[in-house]
């Protein structure tokens, strides 16, 4: 360009990147890369015309945000050429597949549908499989005080149900007071909802204490209705449990979370 040139530049943004995600799956960032391109006049002067098109645009310049030693911003520079993925206007770290990925915490006021024995609620943390027997169902929604005592597990205990288990975090480890709205669906009396302070191992049945996971509340009767409990502090993950009642069938059902 020469000196004196008066012109404008076109920025857009010219690279994306999708591949940042924690290790349970979650979206992080999408990374953007810009460059420039110069739309120039082409093969005429101004004020006289031409055939064809009368403007060109050139190719685009990367541009970096390079760093002098002290660590500070040396101002835009273009680079033709660098090791990716500093060119074009990436961003200079991404994250270190050893570092502690952010806690995602429990999606609050979201409304999930899912079929029994798939797990497609549409979130990517569960488990789903067959297990012999089932929560007894002594008619009592939980609440979160005073709190529900355990109503045993092992019951219908010959019967094969379909388990589905979905993991959630409370990553601020605070005790909180959660509420599980259920919806049974299509499903009906044919599937109940059970809370644990803790990891629920896959192909577990229900009982009141599975491995370090602690029974906490449950809806009580297989009807669309709401149940609660207090996640004790300290937790900092808990699952939620549902199976069927009657038999293994795969029937839909929902549900959606909220703090009290």
């Amino acid at each position: 360009v020469n000196p004196g040139f008066k012109g404008s530049a076109i920025i857009s943004a010219t690279f994306w990147e999708h591949d940042v995600f924690d290790e349970r799956g979650f979206f992080l960032r999408n990374l953007v890369g810009l460059g420039a391109v110069a739309i120039e006049r082409s093969g005429t002067r101004l004020g006289e015309d031409a055939p064809g098109d009368e403007a060109a645009g050139a190719r685009g310049i990367p541009f970096t945000n390079p760093r002098n030693e002290d660590e500070e911003d040396a101002g835009f520079e273009h680079c033709f050429m660098a090791d990716f993925p500093i060119c074009p206007g990436t961003p200079f770290t991404r994250p270190d597949p050893d570092d502690e990925p952010p806690c995602v915490d429990t999606p609050f006021g979201t409304v999930f549908s899912a079929t029994m024995g798939t797990g497609d609620a549409g979130w990517p943390d569960f488990e789903t499989y067959t297990a012999n027997g089932r929560t007894f169902r002594d008619g009592v929604a939980s609440q979160c005080t005073p709190a529900k005592a355990c109503p045993g597990g092992g019951f219908s205990a010959g019967t094969t149900f379909n388990y589905d288990l979905y993991y959630f975090n409370n990553c601020d480890g605070r005790e909180k007071c959660i509420t599980v709205n259920l919806n049974t669906g299509a499903c009906g009396t044919n599937v109940h909802a059970v809370a644990y302070a803790g990891i629920v191992p896959p192909d577990s049945t229900m009982a009141c204490m599975i491995g370090s996971a602690i029974y906490v509340g449950d809806v009580g009767s297989s009807l669309s209705q709401p149940f609660s409990f207090l996640l004790p502090a300290g937790t900092t993950e808990w699952t939620l449990m549902f199976h069927n009642n009657l038999s293994a069938a795969m029937c839909t059902y929902g549900f959606d979370i909220i703090e009290n």
